[in-house]
């Protein structure tokens, strides 16, 4: 799959869901949901695909870096680690997913 970089537009729609409460976290979701549907090369996207394409998304905006209470992570790492668990899950009609 092939990601585009998110634009301007989308990245400040994401930070406008960035409010307390139940309907920031509904909205966030709807709006993630929108992007990678709109960035992604194909529209067979499973929810399993989801937090690599998410971590794939940040990487290309900001960086494999993130720094959480003052600790260091990089991104690629995670990306690393779902790129090594199996994920064998059959869909009708669509054969073996990995």
């Amino acid at each position: 799959m092939v990601l585009k970089t998110l634009t301007l537009k989308q990245q400040k729609n994401l930070l406008s869901t960035a409010v307390t409460g139940i309907k920031g976290a509904i909205e966030f979701k709807k709006v993630l949901n929108d992007i990678i549907l709109e960035n992604a090369d194909t529209d067979k996207i499973f929810t399993v695909d989801r937090s690599k394409i998410v971590l794939h998304l940040r990487r290309q905006s900001l960086g494999s870096e993130v720094s959480i209470d003052g600790d260091i992570y990089n991104v690629d790492k995670y990306i690393d680690k779902i790129d090594k668990v199996k994920k064998y899950i059959r869909y009708e009609g669509w054969g073996q997913r990995r």
